[in-house]
């Protein structure tokens, strides 16, 4: 596998000549080419997907998300980088660098950023990008009490916002409305016309347009659980091929984090954790959901038109995807 030029800007000599650093400090690591990212959204499955391909002898990932890189690729002196986080060496030196194996990293986050994926796609030709989709209600819901659990677990000492607050642009670390409004993610690379008024949304976030050549793949987190044998044998062959794998992949495994939360959520009871089912979210639920309409007709109409994004059992997803007009709360009724 090829390796990436150096990150360093024209001015990145002289400042580690007068921060004293070495011929070693230079020589640390420089990352190699990353074959693809597992990108978004978080909160479906992106931890069982990072486990499947660690697991594959064909795809070597990270054991654990791996955001810094994107930030590294914004011309951040590398070996600053790591030395001011911990690393003693570049954790990328960890994957394999054999011949016709996949490298792989995970960060949930960076789907919401163009830039971020736009510079990575730079210093990684051909990088391929997996996005993972839920039901808009259920992403709210559960990225909200993921960030709840964290600020007990961490002590952040940031009030918890009210989650009916969390609209119009408004954020708690990464959580709002607009998180499960995906096409806004979607529409910043590219793929797709965009209008005026999409132009001014993405404007008003702080969000803007890149081409990105990379190919999208999309998934319905139900679908890395689906107990139709024959289904899910395909939808595996379906990553296969948009990873260019030669064998097919194992059952995707399942990975058990609940158990983390739901200790948290005992050790601190009557706190600010949500069931968004309760009546006073109700308002808050009817808006996710007007918008989850607008979201699926969107992608369905449109986003997978594109050449560039390979939807992974497609008919299934379709599917799924059609349940998003539906309140959870009610049933499949």
């Amino acid at each position: 596998t090829a390796s990436l030029p150096s990150s360093k800007s024209d001015d990145s000599d002289s400042n580690d000549a007068n921060n004293g650093s070495s011929k070693h400090d230079n020589e640390l690591t420089t990352p190699k080419l990353i074959d693809f990212i597992i990108a978004g959204f978080p909160k479906t499955g992106t931890t069982s997907l990072l486990a499947l391909f660690g697991a594959n002898d064909e795809t070597s990932v990270s054991s654990e998300e791996f955001c810094w890189i994107l930030n590294w690729s914004d011309n951040v002196n590398m070996n600053h980088y790591l030395r001011d986080h911990n690393y003693t060496e570049n954790p990328l030196n960890n994957l394999s660098s054999a011949s016709g194996v996949k490298r792989g990293i995970k960060c949930p986050m960076s789907i919401f950023r163009a830039k971020d994926l736009y510079r990575l796609q730079k210093v990684s030709p051909g990088i391929k990008i997996l996005v993972g989709m839920r039901h808009p209600v259920e992403l709210f819901q559960s990225f909200y009490n993921y960030r709840v659990m964290g600020h007990y677990q961490f002590g952040w000492r940031n009030r918890i916002p009210p989650p009916e607050s969390l609209v119009g642009g408004r954020t708690w670390r990464g959580v709002s409305t607009e998180v499960a409004q995906y096409e806004l993610s979607f529409l910043q690379y590219n793929k797709t016309s965009v209008n005026g008024e999409q132009l001014d949304q993405l404007e008003e976030l702080g969000k803007s347009v890149k081409s990105l050549s990379s190919q999208i793949f999309i998934y319905h987190m139900e679908q890395l659980d689906d107990s139709d044998e024959e289904r899910a044998k395909q939808f595996r062959s379906d990553i296969q091929q948009f990873l260019e794998l030669n064998e097919p992949l194992d059952p995707v495994p399942k990975i058990n984090v609940s158990a983390e939360k739901k200790k948290a959520m005992s050790d601190h009871p009557n706190t600010n954790y949500i069931n968004i089912c309760d009546p006073e979210y109700d308002g808050l639920r009817e808006l996710l959901l007007n918008r989850a309409k607008e979201t699926e007709k969107w992608i369905r109409e449109v986003f997978i038109s594109s050449p560039d994004v390979v939807v992974g059992g497609s008919q299934h997803f379709l599917e799924l995807m059609s349940r998003w007009s539906k309140d959870i709360c009610q049933g499949n009724e």
